[in-house]
């Protein structure tokens, strides 16, 4: 009886799932390169480079601008959602460096990103 009920489920939702799971697999060793490329660089650039040169700054947001997102891509599994954190976590430190040093900046751009993913998957349903 037991037999006869497995026969009637349809297990291509599970198949499905094995694929899309193999597919992550498989993109997740490039990734792990580049975030450890970034983040060496990254770790390089702050106990190296003088902090006064005129292009160690931009340098210092494109790297961290780079790992966070590589890193939260792995994390999430969507590069949207790597994005949206890659963009408040280099806000946010952009901010830091301008002098606006407030407890609420952080939350309000976290609540954007949080609007922006929530209207953006809306979008696409």
């Amino acid at each position: 009886m037991i037999l006869m009920r497995l026969k009637k489920i349809n297990f291509e939702h599970l198949k499905k799932a094995r694929i899309e799971n193999a597919k992550l697999r498989k993109n997740i060793v490039p990734a792990i390169v580049l975030v450890l490329l970034s983040t060496l660089s990254l770790v390089y650039l702050i106990f190296n480079v003088d902090p006064d040169k005129f292009w160690s700054k931009p340098l210092f947001f494109l790297l961290v601008f780079l790992d966070s997102f590589f890193i939260f891509t792995i994390i999430f599994a969507k590069k949207r959602r790597g994005l949206i954190s890659a963009i408040i976590i280099c806000a946010t430190l952009l901010l830091r460096l301008l002098g606006q040093t407030s407890f609420y900046f952080p939350l309000v751009l976290i609540g954007v990103g949080f609007v922006f993913e929530v209207i953006f998957t809306l979008k696409n349903r």
